[in-house]
């Protein structure tokens, strides 16, 4: 590439591609793995058994159907977490509408757009363990700073 097109070339037939998709794909990935109302569970947490952190952990964002096709549908994501080698990706979509006609209650559906995609970037989160729910950069710098003024002007010690 880089004898036929020098770095010109480098960077545009396979650099500039790359970035683009590894955005892409991990963007979909933090949407399909975080919203506000699912709570991070650490692992070996009882109460929570592996199917239904699957079904309740896992988003699943509606694509433009040019774009789905386009990326082999990678947004119907959660028949690949409950069973990786017997779903083909190109049946992922028809297994998530069977799954969705029994577990509706428990899934999580977004439609991909802007809004979404700003929040996510925007308003980036963490999580709680004592509220047992994400909060905002915002509101965790407030409690580090409030814990700092408690302990006495110490920086709060990291865990």
């Amino acid at each position: 590439m880089v004898a036929a097109g020098g770095l010109s070339g480098l960077v545009n037939w396979w650099l500039a591609p790359w970035l683009v998709f590894h955005a892409w794909l991990s963007t979909l990935t933090r949407l399909q793995h975080t919203a506000p109302h699912i709570p991070f569970r650490p692992e070996g947490l009882s109460g929570q058994d592996l199917c239904t952190a699957i079904v309740s952990g896992t988003v699943t964002i509606r694509l433009p159907s040019w774009l789905e096709a386009v990326l082999n549908y990678p947004n119907y994501h959660m028949p690949q977490h409950l069973a990786p080698d017997a779903v083909p990706y190109y049946n992922a979509k028809r297994a998530t509408e069977g799954l969705r006609e029994r577990l509706w209650p428990y899934m999580t559906e977004g439609k991909l757009s802007v809004k979404l995609l700003i929040n996510h970037i925007t308003k980036w989160q963490v999580y709680d363990t004592e509220q047992e729910t994400y909060i905002t950069f915002d509101e965790a710098m407030q409690k580090v700073t409030l814990l700092e003024q408690l302990q006495g002007g110490a920086p709060a010690a990291s865990s």
